[in-house]
C-alpha cells in the first residue's frame, strides 16, 4: 500500500525535510507540509506544491517561488525511530481557556420552521452545542450516513483552507478523511456509532499543527465569528469529532489531567469562581511536568467524579495520546460545555516552580450533557417551550 493511503494515525514519523533559509542554516518543514512533500517523493512525483505559491522540486532538490526566480537547496533526513517532540505545544496545551461561569437565561421558542437563522444560532448560544445547532439546520432529518457527514466534513476542510490560502494542508487533511469515509458507508449517524478508523483519524487531524484546530476553537470560543456558512463547514468535523470522544469504550480514563496558563490575577480569578465552564475543546496533558513548563498557573483538574446513581465515572473527554500525531504530549481532550467546579488555590513558593496552582473538579452536572440534542424533544405539544437553563 502507497504511503499515502495508509490511515494518518499508522503513517511512520521517522523521516524529516528540510529548506536551507541561507547559507548555514537548515529549516524544518512543519508537520503536513512535511507529509505533503514525502507523498510526493514515494510516489516518486517530479513536483509537488505547497502552500505560499511554493513548488519543490523533488529531482533538483530545490523549492522554487512562483514568478521569482530565486531557488533553495531542500533535503531529506531518514531517522532509525520516531520524531518526538520533548515538550507540550504553546499554542495548543497554553493557549487562553475561555470559559463561562454561572447564568440563568429563559427563552421561549415558537415553531422551529418560523425560526430564522439567527435566531437558531442565538439557540445555539444559550442551549445547545455547535453540534446541535448543525444538526438542526444541516441534518435535521437524521438521514445523512457517516460517510456523507465524512464527506462534508472533507468539504469544509478544503472550503476554509481556500479562503485563507492554506489549499494545499486542507487537501492533504480532507484526503485522509476521504481514504476511510467508506468504513461509514450505510451506518446512519447516531451516538456511539463512529467506526474507529473514521474517528483515530478524526483525533489525528485534530491534533495537526495546522489552521484547522485553531479555526474550530477560535469559532467555538467566539460566538461573533459563528455564521450559516462555518455551521456548513466545521459543524460536521466537530459532531464526529465529538460523538467519536463520547464514545469511550474501554479506553483508560485518568483521574487527574494538567493545564498550564499565562493568567493575569484578574483573569486567575475567573477560574476561583464555584462553577464554570469550559465551551471550547480544550487540550490537557497527563502528564504534570510538562505542563508545568508552561505558564505562570498550573490546572490541576481532577476527572475523578462518579454518577449519584449507579456510581460510575462521568467522562468528559478523552486519553487522545495513542492516536495524536505527536503522543508524547499525552494529551487528554476534553469535550466542549464540560463544567469544572474550584476545588482551591495554592501558590507553589519552590525555586523551581514558582508558580499559581488551581484546583478543580468535574461535576456532576456533565453527567447531564447530552451530545446530541434533539431539538423537536425540546418543543411542547403546541410548538411551544419555555425552559430555564445554565448558559454558556
Amino acid at each position: 500500500m502507497a504511503q499515502s493511503c495508509v490511515p494518518c494515525y499508522e503513517r511512520p514519523r521517522n523521516f524529516q525535510w528540510y529548506w536551507k533559509s541561507s547559507d548555514v542554516k537548515w529549516e524544518e518543514y512543519l508537520d503536513v507540509e512535511n507529509e505533503i512533500i514525502e507523498d510526493a517523493h514515494n510516489e516518486r512525483h517530479e513536483y509537488v506544491d505547497i502552500d505560499g505559491g511554493y513548488t519543490i522540486d523533488l529531482k533538483q532538490q530545490v523549492q522554487e517561488k512562483s514568478n521569482s526566480h530565486e531557488r533553495w537547496p531542500i533535503k531529506r533526513d531518514q531517522f532509525d525511530k520516531h520524531l518526538t517532540n520533548v515538550q507540550l505545544r504553546k499554542d495548543r496545551f497554553s493557549s487562553p481557556i475561555t470559559i463561562s461561569t454561572q447564568k440563568t437565561t429563559t427563552t421561549t421558542c415558537s415553531d422551529q420552521n418560523m425560526l430564522g437563522d439567527d435566531d437558531l444560532l442565538k439557540y445555539w448560544l444559550n442551549k445547545g452545542s455547535l453540534d446541535d445547532i448543525y444538526r438542526d439546520l444541516e441534518n435535521a432529518d437524521n438521514k445523512k450516513t457517516i460517510s456523507d457527514l465524512t464527506q462534508e466534513a472533507s468539504n469544509g476542510i478544503i472550503q476554509e483552507g481556500i479562503s485563507i490560502g492554506e489549499a494545499e494542508k486542507a487537501r492533504w487533511l480532507a484526503r485522509q478523511l476521504n481514504n476511510v469515509k467508506n468504513y461509514g458507508e450505510n451506518m446512519q449517524f447516531g451516538p456511539n456509532t463512529i467506526p474507529s478508523e473514521i474517528g483515530k483519524t478524526l483525533v489525528n487531524l485534530y491534533t495537526r499543527d495546522t489552521f484547522w484546530c485553531k479555526l474550530i476553537n477560535s469559532v467555538i470560543r467566539d460566538l461573533s465569528t459563528m455564521t450559516r456558512k462555518k455551521v456548513n463547514t466545521i459543524g460536521p468535523f466537530c459532531v464526529l469529532l465529538r460523538s467519536y470522544i463520547n464514545d469511550q469504550g474501554d479506553n483508560p480514563f485518568p483521574s487527574i489531567v494538567y493545564r498550564g496558563l499565562t493568567l493575569t490575577d484578574e483573569e486567575r480569578k475567573n477560574f476561583m469562581k464555584e462553577e464554570m465552564r469550559f465551551t471550547a475543546f480544550t487540550s490537557t496533558s497527563k502528564n504534570r511536568t510538562l505542563a508545568e513548563l508552561l505558564g505562570n498557573t498550573l490546572l490541576i483538574i481532577d476527572l475523578n467524579v462518579k454518577e449519584r446513581r449507579h456510581g460510575s465515572l462521568i467522562k468528559i473527554g478523552r486519553d487522545i495520546s495513542m492516536m495524536s500525531n505527536f503522543p508524547e504530549e499525552e494529551e487528554y481532550l476534553i469535550i466542549p460545555r464540560s463544567t469544572f467546579n474550584f476545588e482551591k488555590y495554592e501558590y507553589d513558593e519552590s525555586k523551581d516552580l514558582q508558580k499559581h496552582i488551581v484546583y478543580l473538579k468535574g461535576s456532576n452536572e456533565n453527567n447531564l450533557q447530552v451530545s446530541l440534542v434533539n431539538f423537536d424533544s425540546l418543543m411542547g405539544k403546541h410548538g411551544r417551550v419555555l425552559y430555564n437553563q445554565k448558559r454558556t
